[in-house]
């Protein structure tokens, strides 16, 4: 369609530049000509004016052409279009093109033609969970090195960056690749049809047409069309992960059990019928409970049999109910056991809440199905018995029967769901008791089906303190956990999760306690693959790397940084610490190490060679490199800087807090902004100095900026160079560059000549690092703060693990198997 409507508009403006240049319209001509000196005459706009033009040609009778006779979308039209047609045009002569579909750097606006991306809605309703997502991909044969991966996402606009991918297939041999999604009820239920959207794109190829459009000219300029398409997708699936072999918790078990209890009921919608199967239970009672009320909402019967042996009992009870509204004999009980099913004659009551019918059959009887006959002649009475409750009863009015579950059933759920919810805490019986009344009220009262009662009466203990906050009830009499708590207080410190059945067994018969088997059970969940999640909050409270989505990098500067350079420079932080979990070796080697551990993704980034695939993995590193531990990290000198240029002050600052365990005091709230010598063209070290200049700075700053300076190779985004330079933000524009000079020296310590001197002498810090990390460790494990009374734990545990090297295992153990781990 895009290219017909171009060819389209070529013909009729080739037509109106004839008719232009005649001398009848020499006046347009000639302003158009003053105008655009440079263009020839058939390339002048004359669709600019289009209505004034003598002898111009008709639009085209197309509606799909309408738009030519206006300037204004014609014009957008032109210039989004012109610029990338044969750039387009030569997508259709692509190989394969007929089979799947190539995407490149976006070109003109998505919604004409979308090649800089592809999607799929997911489709509305689908079950939230877990899924696996599938596509086969290739990468061209003439794709550009730095060209190698795509990005995998949701809601393309918002750039959702779920995961990123290298693709090393060929279009000879594709490869598959597999990622993860998880839906949430936002997503399947959610009225925005994009919440359901995923995609498939280049990497860094995000919403911002300014990058895209730089990246198009200079490729353009080198090999005269513009970017080559890259990527090749053949297909997408979605599949959903299964969690049948999973097993429940007992509290999950028992909603289950209680979700799939309600009583199976068979609506015939157009006879109007409910079918109950009661399975021969022995009842004397029938009772139909309409909980609805208002809006003349009657409570309308045309028939109830009750089936036994295959007779219609009810015709021989006893009908009475809660009220008639009209004429007894024709409106009254009894017209719902008449035996009339050719006529529409029905019970009705007053619409009060609550309103009932009953039939008694004057003793217990096997009753095997009831039957429910509603009035079916208009839309408004259809609609009457919507929520109603069936009840059967024994003689003496105790319920033996109904759409929904016992009493007992209920408190069951509920006991062991509270227990499991409320980690194992006794529940009081006037809780459950409320919650039972609760879920009454809302079948009775507000007329919802089980579900949906059962649902609103579980979100109240989901939002209840006893679910929401971890408490520890024995601390009210006592200084010591009990070992059920302790159980807790172990799994949530290393799982983030409750106590599974072996650690809730060992605290039930009192074994938790003892020393070795503590020891082993902290084995056992540091090995569990959920023991993720522990280090990975652990880290992240501990560096503070939230501060990694404190600002936006400028993209422009920095080119080669993007959303999924971000997702990788993060996961380095975490996978490195898992590795040191996985491996038990020692933290020095967060100081330096000889390795990295990364992805084919960061190596790009890095510049590190040799490395394919998208998992992260152990990589040697040369000598002299400066990756290796936290400050060859990305990710920390990100932190240091605000997007645009790096910080040595917070960089400086951060090193003493994180890793030398000296944290500067805040800085004084009279401090003069630096922004202040915005306009003069300095050295970062001659704009630092005024900080110096202060007596109320300088004896922070002493301490703070010849750290920073030691770590200025590093970049904005955490890339290594040896030269740096500032720009007068001004009209001038006036630019310095200088040679970076990384060499210092400690306050009141060594000098060192570049930055591997100062890592080296960071590295010999160990006894600092580890209280840092016990600090960390502490406030993490047991769910504070740290305090001044700590220190004497503190000092322990950094003994403990120098006498394991370090190793990080040691810390855990140490602290776990001290006492004030079972205290409050």
């Amino acid at each position: 369609a895009h290219f017909k409507k171009w060819d389209a508009s070529t013909k009729w403006r080739s037509e109106l530049a004839k008719a232009g240049v005649q001398t009848v319209n020499e006046k347009i001509y000639k302003s158009l000509k003053t105008k655009h000196p440079s263009r020839q005459d058939k390339h002048l706009p004359f669709y600019l004016h289009f209505d004034e033009i003598s002898g111009a040609p008709a639009v085209p009778n197309d509606s799909a052409f309408r738009f030519f006779d206006n300037p204004t979308r014609v014009d957008q039209f032109i210039s989004a279009s012109a610029p990338n047609h044969s750039y387009l045009k030569r997508y259709l002569n692509l190989p394969k093109i007929e089979q799947g579909a190539f995407i490149t750097i976006p070109t003109i606006h998505p919604n004409q033609l979308p090649t800089g991306y592809v999607e799929y809605h997911l489709p509305p309703g689908w079950p939230p969970g877990k899924y696996k997502v599938r596509f086969r991909v290739a990468r061209a044969d003439n794709a550009p090195e730095d060209r190698r991966f795509l990005e995998f996402g949701l809601r393309v606009r918002n750039v959702d960056l779920l995961s990123a991918h290298e693709v090393t297939g060929t279009m000879e041999d594709p490869q598959i690749i597999e990622t993860s999604l998880e839906i949430t009820r936002k997503h399947s239920l959610g009225e925005n049809r994009d919440e359901r959207q995923i995609y498939l794109r280049e990497k860094g190829m995000h919403h911002q047409f300014h990058y895209p459009r730089k990246v198009f000219a200079e490729t353009k300029k080198r090999n005269g069309y513009g970017p080559e398409y890259v990527f090749w997708i053949d297909w997408l699936e979605v599949e959903r992960v299964t969690t049948e072999d999973q097993p429940l918790p007992e509290g999950m078990q028992a909603v289950v059990q209680l979700l799939n209890s309600e009583k199976l009921v068979e609506e015939r919608s157009d006879e109007g019928l409910f079918v109950h199967q009661t399975d021969g239970i022995k009842a004397q009672k029938i009772r139909i409970i309409n909980p609805d009320a208002g809006n003349n909402d009657f409570l309308h019967l045309r028939e109830v049999q009750v089936m036994s042996g295959g007779k219609n009992i009810a015709l021989r009870g006893t009908a009475s109910q809660s009220s008639t509204h009209g004429n007894e004999n024709e409106r009254g009980a009894k017209s719902a056991i008449d035996g009339d099913m050719t006529s529409i004659n029905h019970t009705s009551n007053m619409a009060e809440s609550g309103e009932w019918w009953e039939v008694d059959l004057g003793r217990e009887v096997s009753i095997n199905e009831v039957r429910i006959y509603n009035r079916n002649d208009s839309p408004t009475t259809e609609s009457r018995l919507k929520n109603y409750i069936l009840e059967i009863l024994d003689s003496k009015g105790n319920p033996q029967g109904e759409n929904y579950p016992r009493t007992t059933e209920l408190v069951d759920c509920f006991q062991k769901f509270l227990t499991q919810a409320f980690r194992g805490q006794a529940v009081d019986q006037s809780f459950i008791d409320r919650l039972l009344n609760y879920y009454h009220n809302k079948r009775k009262v507000d007329g919802l089906k089980h579900r949906e009662a059962l649902t609103s009466t579980l979100a109240i203990v989901l939002s209840s303190p006893m679910f929401l906050y971890k408490s520890e009830f024995s601390l009210k009499d006592q200084q010591i956990i009990s070992q059920q708590e302790l159980a807790q207080r172990l799994s949530y410190f290393l799982w983030s999760a409750p106590a599974d059945a072996t650690l809730i067994n060992l605290a039930n018969t009192g074994k938790l306690s003892d020393s070795k088997v503590l020891r082993q059970q902290t084995d056992r969940l540091i090995d569990d693959p959920r023991s993720t999640a522990m280090i990975h909050g652990l880290v992240h409270q501990w560096l503070d790397m939230e501060r990694l989505d404190f600002f936006n990098v400028n993209l422009i500067k920095h080119r080669t940084y993007d959303n999924s350079v971000k997702m990788a420079v993060r996961d380095e932080v975490y996978e490195t610490s898992s590795f040191l979990l996985k491996e038990n070796r020692s933290i020095t080697e967060l100081l330096s190490a000889d390795y990295v551990v990364i992805n084919s993704l960061l190596a790009q980034f890095y510049g590190i060679p040799d490395v394919e695939g998208d998992h992260f993995r152990r990589v040697a590193l040369p000598k002299n490199s400066p990756r290796g531990g936290l400050l060859g990290m990305a990710a920390i000198h990100l932190m240091g800087g605000n997007g645009d240029e790096s910080s040595p002050v917070e960089r400086g600052a951060w090193v003493l807090r994180k890793l030398l365990h000296q944290p500067p005091p805040p800085a004084p709230a009279n401090v003069p902004n630096l922004a202040r010598l915005s306009d003069k063209v300095l050295t970062t070290r001659d704009r630092l100095k005024a900080h110096q200049e202060l007596p109320q700075c300088a004896s922070c700053h002493r301490k703070i900026d010849p750290i920073g300076f030691g770590l200025e190779n590093f970049d904005a985004v955490g890339l290594w160079r040896t030269e740096n330079s500032y720009e007068n933000p001004g009209k001038d524009q006036e630019k310095k560059t200088w040679k970076i000079d990384s060499s210092g020296q400690i306050h009141r310590g060594p000098f060192f000549s570049n930055y591997f001197g100062l890592r080296d002498h960071i590295a010999s810090q160990k006894d600092a690092f580890a209280n840092s990390f016990t600090s960390a460790v502490i406030e993490y494990g047991m769910g504070r703060p740290i305090g001044f009374s700590d220190q004497t734990l503190i000092n322990e545990i950094v003994k403990q693990s120098k006498d394991k090297n370090y190793t990080l295992r040691s810390f855990f153990h140490a602290l776990i198997q001290h006492e004030n781990f079972k205290q409050k």
